[in-house]
């Protein structure tokens, strides 16, 4: 229903900002990561938006970036994963961290987000390996795999699918081996999409 909320940022707390859109004020649930990161009160501001309906709530949850609304709803689909512990998990790890962390199996990683013990973490690992397979085996497999993956994030960021973003950056990769640098390789998979 809802993609996004534009608005003057009322005010915050650990978990959630009140955002005002032409006189309505919006109560967002937020990562507790995204309180460093907003503005200051009456600044215009963002969010990406999950709208979760329940028996007996309404709930809009926000996000600073599209991926990380994207990987918070890919969490909501893993069975005993509620919004709660969806928002947890978007707020203590980074996207590459959960990647990585998925990718080798880390339950240990994965069971120091709040909320999250060992048999979820195990669930998590299990239940999301197929989206994380699909999204490796697209990448190039060489010492870049950092950059690649900020690459990647930047062209999604900017508005291009996760598909179209990887195969750019992947085109690029290939054709340039000795490429080390982020902002040259973004600046070249924007001209392959």
């Amino acid at each position: 229903m809802y993609d996004y909320i534009t608005g003057k940022l009322i005010r915050s707390s650990n978990d959630s900002v009140v955002v005002d859109v032409s006189g309505v004020g919006y109560k967002i649930f937020v990562p507790c990561s995204t309180t460093v990161s907003l503005p200051n009160y009456s600044t215009t501001v963002t969010f990406f938006i999950s709208f979760i309906i329940r028996e007996f709530s309404q709930t809009l949850y926000g996000f600073l970036e599209a991926g990380q609304r994207d990987v918070f709803e890919r969490l909501l689909a893993v069975n005993g994963i509620g919004p709660k512990t969806a928002l947890s998990v978007v707020g203590h790890m980074s996207m590459i961290e959960l990647h990585e962390a998925l990718v080798k199996k880390d339950i240990q990683a994965l069971s120091r987000v709040p909320g999250i013990g060992k048999k979820t973490a195990e669930r998590l690992s299990l239940e999301l390996k197929d989206i994380i397979v699909a999204t490796t085996t697209t990448l190039p497999s060489n010492p870049l795999k950092g950059i690649t993956l900020d690459a990647i994030s930047a062209l999604v960021h900017l508005g291009y699918s996760h598909t179209a973003a990887q195969k750019a950056v992947k085109k690029v990769v290939d054709t340039n081996n000795e490429l080390a640098d982020l902002s040259a390789l973004i600046t070249l998979s924007l001209k392959e999409v």
